[in-house]
């Protein structure tokens, strides 16, 4: 018996510093992205589990397995806490950066504080209103469609939510969590459907997005909703769409868009892919535009959201990972700087330990942070009428 709980115990110490090293190197393959994604994000469990068996190993291991325990759960534990003590001041950053772009101060941020468990649990379900499945056009023989989230009672500014997915894959049920979360702190939230590269190739994903938003725009007073407070949000190939459905062409009523690592500058993106480049960027965009650089450089151009940038443009927020290898985050930065130098309201949070689609784990601290930055840069564009 003694002898089996010396194998669990290892075994789950091995297992631990298996998951905990997605935190510390970048994915060389799609098959291990999810690793590499959800490892900085399930770190307050991961360092949970890796006190518990020193505790455990303590109290029923023999020698030999105490000391590996040991060994191999203290640096899992060292590993999460480069996560976990940099929390609070990422957390701060953010709230300074989204408030300083708003109103051009820095606000002191020193009472901001997210709940530890919450990091566990993840945020308490809130009441709201869902349809799915409403028809909102068609495209060429294509129905589109979006699902929409509504305050359990009232309404308030219209919220257009974009999926990610490559511009390949992903349906407007993607990414509920956020949509209710929204919902239940009075917006109501569109989210829509768009076509699908390779079948469907640029501008068709922009023409259906703009379809949608002018579907929200009619339809908006049916569901509670403000078309004169109205914002934009998309993550990863729908942040690059909410940005450009922003910037491409005037929406009256928008105030806003909101970023989760999208692609910006789809020029530089095919010139400077990743290194590892677990998607095949190149072979991505190629898929999405149709062509390679070389031979569609016009399309790259004109599907790229900096090339906008030096317009008048809505305010824009943008949340990226330090340690994404899908979308490099320098090109949010240099947006963010073409936008400012332009006299446009920009806003940049990076959050130093997350990767590419940090919030698929809705309750880890890098999803957390970005929700508060969302709902405290909503707040402040879109909560006045």
């Amino acid at each position: 018996m003694r002898r089996l709980l010396g194998i669990a115990l290892l075994t789950a110490a091995a297992a631990l510093a298996i998951a905990v090293s997605g935190a510390l190197f970048p994915a060389p393959s799609r098959s291990l992205l999810p690793l590499t994604v959800a490892a900085p994000e399930l770190t307050p469990w991961i360092a949970a589990g890796a006190l518990l068996l020193i505790v455990l190993a303590l109290l029923f291991g023999s020698s030999n397995t105490r000391g590996v325990v040991f060994v191999v759960c203290t640096f899992t534990t060292l590993v999460s806490l480069t996560v976990l003590g940099r929390l609070p001041a990422t957390l701060r950053m953010a709230h300074v950066r989204v408030a300083s772009a708003l109103r051009g101060d820095s606000e002191d941020a020193s009472a901001v504080r997210l709940s530890i468990r919450t990091l566990f649990t993840g945020l308490p379900a809130a009441e709201v209103r869902e349809t799915h499945g409403v028809a909102i056009g068609e495209a060429q023989g294509q129905p589109l469609t979006a699902d929409i989230y509504q305050p359990a009672t009232g309404g308030g500014p219209a919220i257009v939510q974009i999926y990610g997915g490559a511009w390949q894959r992903g349906e407007p049920g993607d990414n509920a969590a956020m949509a209710r979360y929204l919902a239940a702190r009075g917006y109501v939230v569109f989210a829509v459907d768009y076509r699908h590269a390779p079948a469907w190739r640029w501008p068709a994903q922009l023409e259906d997005v703009q379809r949608g938003i002018d579907w929200v725009r009619r339809n908006a007073e049916s569901y509670d909703a403000d078309p004169a407070r109205m914002a934009l949000i998309g993550r990863s190939a729908g942040g690059h769409l909410a940005l450009m459905g922003a910037y491409a062409s005037k929406t009256e009523g928008l105030r806003a868009v909101v970023s989760l690592y999208g692609p910006s500058d789809l020029v530089n993106g095919y010139l400077d892919v990743p290194r590892p480049d677990p998607i095949d960027v190149r072979a991505t965009l190629q898929a999405f535009l149709g062509g390679t650089l070389d031979s569609l450089p016009d399309a790259y151009r004109d599907a790229s959201p900096i090339t906008y940038a030096d317009r008048p443009q809505p305010p824009t927020l943008q949340i990226v990972g330090e340690r994404d290898h899908i979308v490099l985050p320098r090109f949010a930065r240099s947006l963010d700087q073409h936008l400012r130098a332009a006299g446009n309201v920009s806003a940049l949070v990076e959050i130093p330990w997350a990767d590419h689609a940090f919030d698929v784990v809705p309750f880890g601290p890098s999803a957390q942070i970005a929700l508060h930055a969302i709902e405290t840069f909503l707040g402040g564009v879109l909560k006045n009428p």
